[in-house]
């Protein structure tokens, strides 16, 4: 029970701040390459054939609305996910009551049976938290691919790095596995 109680009031919490941190990452990694590409963007608006600017140059120009728009869009996407979690996890708490109503009826089982009702809030909250605040990665990737170019955030792996770590340190100290994976 001290485990699961630790992680509903340690990791959850810390869920916003490390998505924040891993799309901010995603974002420098986008201005590095803009910086390093500057230089090829130029090169490509020189044409031998005398057309002036090609198709060559849509790559950069796009790239430049992607440094300009990414950082609105994850911080309209982070307080969209926070009303979103707030909303959810209201949601969640009213009617899991009313859900483990159900499956257990009038059946008092025991301590076992509390742990795992437990176990079973924790990961739902776990998995609620994190995957509404990948919003953060999903809103800026998605509206930017609207403009015809594909984008990947390059710190979308620290989320998991760090889901996985948080498992690992749970299953060392003999606890029950969050989001349950071996």
């Amino acid at each position: 029970m001290f485990i699961i109680g630790a992680i509903l009031a340690l990791y959850i919490p810390f869920v916003p701040f490390i998505t924040w941190v891993s799309g901010l990452i995603g974002y420098f990694v986008v201005l590095c390459e803009g910086l390093v590409a500057a230089q090829i963007h130029g090169f490509t608006h020189l044409s031998t054939d005398g057309d002036g600017m090609g198709s060559r140059t849509e790559k950069g120009y796009t790239h430049v609305l992607h440094l300009l728009m990414r950082p609105t869009l994850m911080v309209i996407a982070f307080f969209i996910a926070t009303a979103m979690v707030i909303m959810i996890g209201t949601l969640v708490t009213k009617m899991f009551g009313a859900a483990l109503a159900n499956v257990q009826g009038n059946s008092v089982t025991g301590f076992a049976t509390i742990v795992g009702v437990c176990a079973i809030y924790m990961i739902i909250l776990v998995v609620t938290v994190q995957s509404v605040y990948n919003m953060v990665y999903e809103i800026p990737d998605r509206v930017i691919g609207w403009l015809g170019t594909s984008t990947n955030s390059f710190g979308r792996e620290l989320d998991s790095k760090v889901e996985n770590l948080t498992h690992t340190a749970v299953r060392w100290s003999g606890g029950v596995n969050p989001v349950g994976k071996a």
